[in-house]
């Protein structure tokens, strides 16, 4: 009997010497298949910010809109990527069709942004919803807008107050949807509270590069 394993163990090592030798061998091959060698973004430390950088109210007045519509398809549209140092960015340029440009929405008070993710039983849900007062819905462009636009589905460019950085919402596969609005028109005020919302667990992403009708700078 041991005889008999010696010659099994031995015959095992001459096939595996041999598999080497004809480099039929390799550890992808020895693990299985479907072994993914994906790119895996590495944690790094969160250091704490000071109170200039928690403060609120810094996301500037004006907000562009690209309608899904207006890009051209026949063109590859800008991925969201992440270095291998963890630097996020989408590089533009975003592809439109010829003629059309960006709008932009006007606020009248500072808009805001609230980005959220829930565990469920089998995946993570997330939304990103960005809501913009706007002043006076009484106004032809912007009573049309609410009219014409609900449904619709955008690419968003916004930034923060006295910085150059612009950051983007949605992708032509998933963009920013124009959700909901309250207009009012009482002793308080007259104004439209817009809601864009996408459903989606990543974050805004920096924009580098530009967009006819609007120009972001390098990072």
């Amino acid at each position: 009997m041991r005889l008999m394993y010696a010659f099994i163990f031995a015959l095992m090592a001459m096939c595996f010497t041999l598999d080497f030798l004809t480099g039929d061998f390799s550890l992808t091959s020895a693990a299985g298949s479907g072994v993914s060698m994906a790119v895996m973004v590495g944690l790094a430390s969160i250091d704490d910010v000071n109170d200039r950088q928690t403060s609120g109210s810094a996301i500037a007045y004006i907000v562009y809109l690209i309608e899904v519509h207006q890009i051209d398809s026949t063109k590859e549209f800008p991925e969201a990527k992440i270095d291998e140092n963890g630097v996020r960015s989408v590089t533009g340029p975003i592809p439109l069709v010829t003629g059309e440009a960006p709008i932009y929405i006007e606020a009248h008070d500072i808009p805001t942004l609230v980005s959220n993710f829930e565990k469920g039983d089998i995946t993570t849900s997330g939304t990103n919803t960005f809501k913009i007062i706007a002043g006076n819905p009484n106004r032809d462009e912007l009573a049309n807008f609410i009219e014409q636009q609900q449904g619709g589905k955008f690419i968003m460019l916004y930034k923060h107050v006295k910085e150059k950085q612009y950051y983007i919402l949605g992708e032509p596969e998933r963009p920013i949807v124009f959700s909901g609005c309250e207009t009012k028109d009482d002793k308080d005020g007259r104004y439209a509270t817009m809601t864009f919302s996408r459903s989606s667990v990543d974050l805004p992403y920096p924009f580098v590069g530009t967009v006819p009708g609007l120009e972001a700078p390098s990072a």
